[in-house]
């Protein structure tokens, strides 16, 4: 009788033995083709709200109107970008793209502008200018083919008399979905 119900049992026991061996395959494939290609990142999947954000999100109309100024700005933005190998080194890469970027992909500037209408000067405690900043947005090309929106942060050190240095790149504004990349739908980019 036992016999009977091992037996009758057995087809069932095979199945999953089978099917946790896929699954367990599968994991160590997935594992290994992540080792092979860098990917320490678990993969995101997006969500509805993504989508449609991504969907929603447009260029900030451009503030300040200084060629001279936002053309040093792209100069000092393509440094940093040629710099860090094409945004490839880490750490560039998180301060230029911020910890959302996806690591395996390289990018290409494509639109910059000046967001900010006026410079915002940061003062110490007592008063006196440290720095002045404005906000940028610059529309990056992906190598997987899509647009990525990101703002940043250049400043301009005081030099004592309302007297400011060069222009220099300071870092990424942060988004503050900490799973965006600031993916925006290419079209939306012109």
């Amino acid at each position: 009788m036992y016999k009977k119900i091992y037996l009758s049992m057995l087809p069932m026991a095979l199945m999953l033995l089978s099917f946790n061996a896929n699954a367990q395959f599968d994991k160590l494939k997935s594992k290994a083709l992540d080792k092979a290609t860098g990917n320490n990142t678990p993969a995101y999947v997006q969500t509805p709200e993504d989508i449609k954000r991504i969907a929603d999100r447009r260029k900030t109309p451009a503030g300040m109107q200084d060629i001279i100024l936002t053309a040093q700005m792209k100069e000092e933005l393509k440094k940093v970008l040629t710099a860090s190998g094409g945004v490839n080194n880490a750490i560039a890469k998180s301060n230029l793209l911020g910890k959302n970027s996806k690591p395996d992909l390289t990018y290409t500037l494509t639109d910059f502008y000046i967001v900010d209408s006026n410079w915002t000067v940061n003062k110490n405690d007592a008063g006196a200018a440290i720095n002045r900043q404005l906000i940028t947005e610059a529309v990056l090309k992906g190598s997987d083919g899509k647009c990525y929106l990101k703002q940043y942060f250049f400043t301009e050190k005081s030099q004592g008399a309302d007297k400011y240095g060069p222009v220099m790149f300071a870092n990424e504004k942060k988004l503050a979905n900490p799973n965006d990349t600031g993916e925006i739908l290419c079209e939306n980019t012109k």
